[in-house]
């Protein structure tokens, strides 16, 4: 994108109603307020998110600058009593040029006498500026690499572009493996715990059925032991492989790479348990589901 292109690349996430637009790579001077228009024509405000994006809480169409009031140079002016030995130089000058590429012309002085004169300036208000936003929608809750920890969007070697974080470009998502893993332990499922420094996951289950085991209990003030059939719980461990780096014809399509590696991760969580063994009395157990191992 080059600094006079009037679009703007975008994320429209439908879910959070949400759109991640790519900042102008120059907006001079600084606008006193940006907004956006979506389908419905409202006005929405948008505020800055790290260097290059900015965010708006509608469906965004079109970004609109707007600026306040401003000096505007309308010339130069030699300061009062200001003489060069030799030298006429005129009292006011519209700019400047440099002899070595240009010829002299009228209104104007030579360039290495620049420093001698001072702006003429006056109070102006900049005409805003519009900019269409090309937004593609994303169709599950991965916004932007750049706002989620542990990933980052990287251009492969033979892509080419003006910006590292370019989202229409070939390349991969970084940091995916400790990402899934934070995923699975926030979404706190029963059961599961998360070790994600040996990137392991702990799926405890109780095998239905009954199991004969023996247990204390109290009665008349004295302890006593009896066989009673209580619930019995076994932990598995899971140790999927996952990939540290999501690659993608583009952002969108490593995003939806990497929402499947991670649905698909949940079922197998979900789909693990146990049931009784029916050739030791109940006290084994056999797995079930997908146990995933190294």
């Amino acid at each position: 994108m080059t600094e006079t292109s009037t679009t703007l690349e975008a994320l429209y996430s439908r879910e959070a109603d949400r759109t991640f637009i790519r900042k102008p790579t120059s907006i001079w001077p600084a606008p006193e307020a940006l907004t956006v228009h979506g389908p419905d024509a409202t006005a929405a405000p948008v505020v800055e998110w790290r260097q290059r994006w900015l965010v708006a809480e509608t469906e965004a169409q079109a970004l609109t600058a707007t600026f306040g009031p401003t000096k505007r140079v309308t010339g130069y002016r030699l300061p009062e009593g200001t003489s060069i030995p030799g030298v006429d130089l005129p009292a006011e000058t519209r700019g400047f040029y440099n002899p070595e590429f240009e010829e002299p012309t009228p209104n104007r002085v030579e360039q290495k006498w620049e420093d001698v004169y001072v702006p003429v300036t006056e109070d102006h208000i900049p005409e805003p500026k519009v900019w269409t936003v090309e937004a593609r929608t994303i169709d599950w809750p991965l916004d932007h690499p750049d706002l989620v920890h542990d990933l980052a969007w990287q251009l492969t070697p033979s892509s080419y572009g003006d910006d590292a974080l370019a989202l229409w470009r070939p390349g991969y998502l970084d940091g995916c493996k400790a990402w899934i893993y934070r995923q699975v332990e926030a979404m706190e499922i029963p059961g599961v715990e998360v070790l994600e420094r040996s990137d392991v996951i702990h799926v405890r289950s109780m095998i239905p059925g009954k199991t004969r085991r023996a247990a204390t209990y109290t009665a008349s003030g004295r302890k006593r032991r009896a066989t009673v059939d209580k619930p019995l719980w076994t932990t598995h461990r899971l140790a999927p492989k996952l990939p540290a780096r999501v690659a993608g014809a583009d952002l969108l399509d490593a995003s939806r790479k990497l929402g499947k590696i991670l649905s698909e991760l949940i079922h197998d969580v979900r789909e693990v348990g146990s049931t009784a063994c029916p050739t030791c009395n109940g006290t084994g157990q056999i797995t079930t589901g997908k146990v995933m191992d190294r």
